[in-house]
């Protein structure tokens, strides 16, 4: 049985990632993320507009937060990624993917979502990731108390994706992935 959940930067290869480790460990991936770009998308409004609307509605966020919890407690084996996932699920193996803010854009840039309007250049996305993280850590913090859900020490593993093309950054994350499963059977013994 494995349960870890995914959180880090926009564009740093999270939601890849957590399907490539999804499919290696046989489990359901659940992606927040992407749960609410679909409320956004049925709401007829892009995940920024959700985002800052959650700033003084925090329904928008906790109906996500309530369905991650209750998945969480009733499946054995899952991959959640969600800036919140480690919060709702302590008992999880908490990633958390970093990146510098240029190969972010490029990332985002090149795959560019429905749910989040469409960019002109790169430089438009490393302004909106800034906005974006601004909106998330204020949201987190109103809501649930968070001083910042991108704090690294709220995660057990720190994955750079920094110039790491997909495979690297799965072949990395993997051998991260053993060897803190090795130390934490060792602490056992």
């Amino acid at each position: 049985m494995i349960k870890i959940t995914i959180s880090g930067f926009p564009g740093a290869g999270k939601t890849t990632i957590g399907a490539r480790l999804a499919n290696h460990f046989h489990t359901p991936f659940m992606t927040i993320g992407g749960f609410r770009r679909q409320m956004a998308l049925d709401m007829g409004i892009t995940i920024e507009e959700l985002n800052k609307r959650g700033e003084s509605e925090p329904w928008t966020d906790q109906i996500a937060d309530n369905f991650q919890k209750l998945l969480g407690k009733i499946n054995g084996s899952f991959i959640f990624e969600g800036r919140l996932s480690w919060y709702f699920i302590p008992e999880s193996l908490k990633l958390f993917f970093v990146t510098n803010k240029y190969d972010a854009a490029k990332r985002i840039f090149n795959d560019q979502r429905e749910s989040e309007g469409k960019f002109k250049t790169a430089e438009e996305v490393v302004e909106y990731n800034s906005k974006r993280c601004k909106s998330d850590i204020k949201r987190y913090n109103d809501i649930y108390g968070i001083k910042n859900c991108y704090s690294p020490k709220n995660y057990d593993i720190i994955i750079d994706t920094t110039g790491l093309n997909e495979e690297q950054v799965y072949k990395k994350t993997i051998k991260k992935i053993r060897l803190w499963k090795l130390k934490k059977f060792l602490r056992l013994i």
